[in-house]
């Protein structure tokens, strides 16, 4: 896939998401794309809203590969959560190709751990989960199958770190990359081989569409 095409896709993954409120209020949430061979990463840029995001603005392009070496360093696990946040950061620009005019999302970490393509919102439907007490046991219970969860952690250098630990322990218990995951008090990672498969994972369909109606069946019988 060349370039073009991949900046093409994540501009679309992002307008996908980023006009609907259900799925990111603000300016929250980001999106990436890698190339095929992993070497290259295009990820939204810290500032701007998933809604802006247009041919030639809006993002830049990184290199994962050294993102995740930086993650996985135990040298960075030593260090106060200031300090590693500090050099996490510092190794992130450094990645960062023409980092001069903009820089990466605070949270590119985790998209460089994660698969080809990548969705990260704050939808409403999984946060009326991921903020309650008892919310991952009730999320397992609504979509059948246990749930990736993450427990809260500063965005960052701490909460890559988490995420690539829980996706391991996933991962070498299933076989498989998990393509839904869930931030406590935060949001929902998706992460698949395309922007079409992370787009499913995050919209209101599959686990999501009966999180949804389990969401307004619960609202419709409260007070």
């Amino acid at each position: 896939m060349t370039q073009d095409q991949i900046i093409r896709e994540l501009l679309e993954i992002s307008g996908l998401v980023g006009g609907d409120i259900l799925l990111a209020q603000g300016g929250g949430g980001n999106t990436s794309v890698k190339s095929d061979d992993g070497d290259r990463m295009w990820i939204k840029a810290s500032g701007v809203r998933l809604s802006e995001l247009k041919q030639g603005h809006g993002y830049i392009e990184t290199n994962p590969r050294i993102m995740t070496e930086a993650l996985r360093d135990q040298r960075l696990s030593t260090l106060s959560r200031t300090d590693a946040q500090l050099e996490m950061t510092q190794r992130t620009q450094a990645a960062t190709r023409d980092a001069s005019s903009m820089r990466p999302s605070i949270e590119s970490g985790f998209h460089a751990l994660l698969g080809r393509a990548v969705v990260h919102t704050h939808p409403v439907y999984v946060n009326a989960f991921s903020c309650m007490q008892g919310g991952e046991q009730a999320l397992a219970d609504v979509v059948g199958e246990p749930v990736v969860w993450v427990h809260y952690a500063p965005p960052g250098y701490a909460l890559a770190v988490k995420v690539d630990v829980e996706c391991a322990a996933f991962e070498k218990q299933n076989g498989q990359a998990p393509v839904e995951i869930v931030l406590a008090n935060h949001g929902m990672i998706a992460a698949a081989a395309s922007g079409s498969d992370a787009i499913a994972a995050t919209l209101p369909s599959r686990g999501c569409r009966q999180i949804l109606f389990w969401s307004i069946a619960v609202g419709r019988a409260g007070p």
